[in-house]
């Protein structure tokens, strides 16, 4: 054995630098490992003097930041920083913060702050004294996105065109059955065929729409484009969507 191994010393020393090497590269790349252990049956990430903390400890105190509101708050930092605050804008604000006040007010006046308070919570704002910041981040925001159109006018305008955009008005009529109608929702149906052959659209939503949201607009129920044809937006039912998609403009 040691003949052969003074005959071929060489490759002695090559297989135990390789060997040598292995094992640092092993080393070094499990030194930082710490072991897994648990405390109660729940997994332990990090111990401080004599506390663990868990897993399941940590993923409860994370939860309440939904990704929602973690969103918000980053986008309040960037619209914030992004534009810059005008007296226009500060008179906008101090519009909607007045608007706001006075409409939850009318509707829970012995706790509207409250109301707000849990309202701005979602966004990313404390309290009701956060009202008015609220407000600006809103314009701001708004001023945002007309100078990013103002910029990008044309591309927009090719991928809004390949969406079939329409700003639509309707006519709701509930009824119990579609397939049956009472005689007084036929009736009903039958008045409303009669004011739109004598008269306008917007006098006929605003006459005998039961969705009194869009009556009070004449009939006007927002925007829709494609995106929309699935499952409505809200306001404007999936079917009606598909119907007014194949329509061009001015079409009932």
């Amino acid at each position: 054995m040691s003949d052969w191994i003074r005959s071929n010393w060489f490759v002695v020393v090559i297989i135990v630098a390789l060997a040598g090497a292995t094992g640092y590269f092993i080393y070094d790349a499990n030194r930082n490992n710490v072991p897994g252990r648990q405390a109660d049956g729940k997994d332990v990430i990090a111990s401080l003097a004599e506390r663990d903390i868990t897993a399941d400890e940590l993923y409860d105190q994370g939860a309440p930041f939904d990704g929602q509101l973690l969103y918000n708050l980053y986008k309040n930092a960037v619209v914030s920083q992004s534009v810059q605050t005008t007296s226009d804008l500060e008179k906008e604000a101090k519009e909607m913060e007045k608007t706001i006040d006075q409409n939850v007010r009318g509707q829970s006046s012995d706790k509207y702050k409250e109301a707000i308070s849990a309202e701005l919570a979602s966004y990313g704002f404390a309290s009701y004294d956060d009202l008015y910041d609220y407000c600006l981040v809103n314009v701001k925001e708004k001023e945002l996105d007309r100078t990013y159109v103002d910029a990008h006018f044309e591309e927009l305008k090719k991928s809004l065109k390949d969406k079939q955009p329409r700003t639509v008005s309707q006519i709701k009529v509930t009824v119990s059955n579609p397939e049956s109608l009472t005689e007084d929702e036929q009736k009903k149906v039958d008045s409303i065929d009669k004011a739109l052959e004598s008269g306008t659209f917007a006098d006929a939503a605003t006459a005998f729409s039961d969705d009194t949201a869009t009556a009070d607009k004449e009939g006007f129920a927002g925007y829709i484009d494609a995106d929309d044809a699935a499952q409505g937006n809200g306001v404007v039912a999936a079917e009606a969507v598909s119907a007014a998609l194949s329509l061009k403009k001015g079409e009932t």
